[in-house]
């Protein structure tokens, strides 16, 4: 029997040329299937009423990802969104009604990586309304969410479950931890 497809596979760089007015459900799998990889120029990803399936990493170069609110990003085990340079940003504003969630396909703690805020200063960083689950995996890249060196996002509420591996890294400057680990389901 062949793997589930879904309704569509698109290459990060062209998923922002997907319609919202289109329909997505109703297939083998109801989601979007997300070849990883770089997104470079600023762009919003809209909700497509399906999760969209990121089979591996996820890094803004030189350019803004928007998430809008009510999307959910699966994120494949070992997968990772990396948002590194001044001119990088990684935009997730939800809202109440509509959050933003970012967690896996396999619902197992630390699965996937982490989302890492690195040298980045842009002032388009936001996580708001945001629920941010089973990241934290035990490798190099292994926290639910980290900043560094002196800024990170802009935060709203945002919910991050990153137990029992992974925790939220506020490195500033010299790379002193400014909170400890978070607990399960700790809110920023």
């Amino acid at each position: 029997m062949p793997a589930a497809l879904g309704p569509v596979s698109v290459a990060s760089e062209a998923v922002h040329q997907l319609l919202s007015t289109s329909t997505y459900s109703g297939n083998d799998v109801d989601r979007v299937n997300v070849q990883g990889g770089y997104v470079s120029k600023s762009v919003t990803w809209q909700d497509l009423k399906v999760p969209y399936l990121v089979n591996k990493h996820l890094a803004p170069n030189h350019a803004v990802l928007t998430l809008s609110p009510g999307i959910t990003l699966l994120m494949a085990d070992s997968g990772y969104i990396d948002v590194g340079g001044d001119d990088t940003g990684l935009h997730a504003v939800g809202t109440a009604t509509a959050p933003i969630t970012i967690t896996s396909l396999t619902k197992t703690a630390g699965i996937w990586e982490s989302i890492v805020f690195d040298n980045t200063i842009n002032s388009q960083n936001a996580l708001d309304h945001c629920t941010i689950e089973y990241g934290g995996g035990g490798t190099a890249k292994g926290w639910g969410v980290r900043w560094t060196p002196f800024f990170g996002p802009k935060l709203g509420p945002a919910k991050v479950e990153v137990e029992p591996a992974g925790w939220v890294d506020c490195r500033r400057g010299q790379g002193d931890n400014s909170r400890p680990p978070s607990q399960h389901g700790a809110a920023l």
